[in-house]
């Protein structure tokens, strides 16, 4: 019904009259609000993160979290720079290899734009941050060690509720894991 209810309203708007409430002052303000972005947006100039290379040094980048939302608009942003090698490290998940979720997560976002940087700027190394040396051997640790100049890990698990220890376990020890790399 694009009531745009959030799970945090549940909590702060316990019973059905608070809600329906809610969600009637919700459609009231709606049309207002777009009329206040619009009349913001001709006046605010956006900046954006600017991740351009400068003499070499960040030449070859780690990606953590391209299948998801901000991970693949960093890698599309990344590669606005022809000279950045951006090696993605993504696990394979539900019975799909990695390679196919980075194809699926870059053809939803962006159709058909990145399909032949596959093997030139875009290197998919098949693994996980939350394993020791990232399930990798010993040797492919090493060399993607010595082949990067910066790591971006834009990998999370973002649910609202969940285990503790699934949320420990990428979300702190899995980045641990990322710095000491």
């Amino acid at each position: 019904y694009n009531w745009f209810l959030s799970t945090q309203d549940f909590y702060d708007y316990p019973t059905i009259r608070e809600l329906a409430e809610l969600i009637s002052n919700k459609e009231n303000n709606v049309q207002k609000e777009v009329l206040d972005i619009e009349k913001l947006s001709k006046n605010i100039t956006v900046n954006k993160v600017n991740f351009q290379v400068k003499n070499g040094i960040g030449k070859n980048v780690l990606l953590t979290g391209v299948t998801g939302f901000l991970g693949i608009h960093l890698l599309d942003e990344l590669l606005r720079d022809r000279n950045t090698n951006v090696y993605c490290l993504v696990r394979g998940k539900d019975g799909l290899p990695s390679r196919k979720r980075l194809e699926r997560s870059l053809n939803y976002y962006f159709p058909g734009k990145h399909n032949n940087k596959i093997g030139k700027n875009i290197f998919i190394v098949d693994g996980n941050f939350t394993e020791e040396k990232f399930g990798l051997s010993k040797e492919d640790y090493y060399f993607l060690g010595n082949s990067i100049d910066v790591v971006l890990h834009a990998a999370a698990l973002v649910k609202h509720y969940g285990d503790y220890e699934e949320f420990k376990k990428v979300n702190i020890e899995g980045t641990n894991r990322l710095v000491k790399f």
